[in-house]
C-alpha cells in the first residue's frame, strides 16, 4: 500500500497472474469492483506511469482484457511524468494513498484508497463474455501485463502506446517495468460450504451430480464444475471433500450444520462415478 516496499516487478513485458483461493471470486457489483495498485506516484498534475494492461478470467485458460487508450502524441523520455487525462484502461497510473498500517485509508473504498479502478460491466460486450467463456459473475483469474512503452504496443484504437519505460531499453528490465503493490477486490463471491458447488448454502445430490458430470476432467475446471481444491481438475480429491460435507448446509452463523450419512454417500458416489466411466469407454468403443 501507500509507502510500501513490498512490490513484485513485472520486469518489461512481464506478467503476474493472481488467483484467487477456491471458491473465492472476483463479481461484477454496482459500480468499482476491482482497484489495482501499481507503484505510480504524483509530479504536481502529472504521473510517473508505469502502464499495466489487466484481464481476468474465469478458467484460468482464456482473459478478456479491458480496453486501453494511449493520447500521448509522442515517446516518453526516461522517469518523465505524463498527463493522466492522455491514457486511459490502464493499471499504473493513480498513486497508492491507502496504507492500512499508516493512514487508516480504506484500501476497498475506491473513492479515497488511490490506485486504479476497474468496473467490470465495461467487458459486458467483449466476445469473450457474450460467449460464456469469461463470467462476470465469477471471475477466478486476474492477468496483469506489463506494457512496453515504446510506441510498438499499439492500443485498441490502433493508437501507438507511449510511457517513461519505453526510452529504458538498455536498463535493467525489473527498474524499468510495473512494480505491483496489490489489488483489492471491492465486489466479491462469498466463500461456499466445501463441496456446495452450486452456491445454494447446502452440500446436496444436486452438487454431486456436478461432480459426476465433470469427473475426470483435467484443465480449466472452477468451483461451480466441482473443483473444490482449485487444481483446475475433478477428481477424488474434490468428490471426497464433497463426501465429507455431504447434508452439511450453511447455518444462520455462517457455519456448516452437518447431517448424517457421510460414509453411505462416499461409497455409492464412488460406485456411480465408477459405472459412469466404465459406461462412457463401452460407448467409445
Amino acid at each position: 500500500m501507500a509507502g510500501g516496499q513490498d512490490v513484485v516487478s513485472l520486469g518489461v513485458q512481464g506478467r503476474l497472474v493472481l488467483g484467487f483461493q477456491p471458491g473465492q471470486a472476483l463479481r461484477d457489483g454496482q459500480g468499482v469492483d476491482l482497484i489495482v495498485f501499481e507503484n505510480a506516484f504524483a509530479v504536481g498534475a502529472l504521473r510517473f506511469a508505469e502502464l499495466v494492461r489487466v484481464g481476468v478470467s474465469t478458467d484460468g485458460l482464456e482473459y478478456a482484457f479491458f480496453p486501453v487508450w494511449c493520447g500521448l502524441a509522442g515517446p516518453v523520455g526516461p522517469y518523465q511524468p505524463i498527463d493522466p487525462a492522455k491514457v486511459d484502461g490502464f493499471a499504473g497510473v493513480e498513486p497508492v494513498l491507502a496504507n492500512v498500517e499508516g493512514n487508516g485509508l480504506d484500501p476497498f473504498d475506491p473513492a479515497e484508497a488511490g490506485g486504479d479502478a476497474f468496473d467490470l460491466a465495461e467487458l459486458a460486450g467483449h466476445p469473450l463474455v457474450l460467449a460464456g467463456t469469461v463470467d462476470l459473475s465469477r471471475i477466478y483469474y486476474v492477468k496483469l501485463v506489463d506494457v512496453l512503452g515504446d510506441g510498438t504496443e499499439r492500443d485498441d484504437w490502433d493508437n501507438p502506446i507511449y510511457d517513461p519505460t519505453g526510452s529504458m531499453s538498455g536498463a535493467d528490465p525489473y527498474q524499468t517495468s510495473a512494480d505491483i503493490d496489490a489489488i483489492a477486490v471491492v465486489h466479491g463471491l462469498p466463500v461456499p460450504l466445501l463441496g456446495d458447488a452450486n452456491r445454494d448454502g447446502r452440500v446436496g445430490i444436486a452438487d454431486l451430480a456436478i461432480v459426476a458430470d465433470n469427473y475426470g476432467s483435467r484443465a480449466g475446471m472452477t468451483w461451480e464444475d466441482g473443483d473444490f481444491n482449485g487444481d483446475g481438475a475433478v477428481g477424488i480429491a474434490d468428490l471426497g471433500a464433497l463426501a465429507d460435507n455431504y447434508g452439511s448446509s450453511t447455518g444462520g452463523a455462517g457455519a456448516p450444520v452437518p447431517e448424517p450419512a457421510v460414509l453411505p454417500l462416499w461409497l455409492s458416489a464412488s460406485a456411480w462415478l465408477w459405472g459412469a466411466r466404465r459406461r462412457q469407454r463401452r460407448s467409445a468403443a
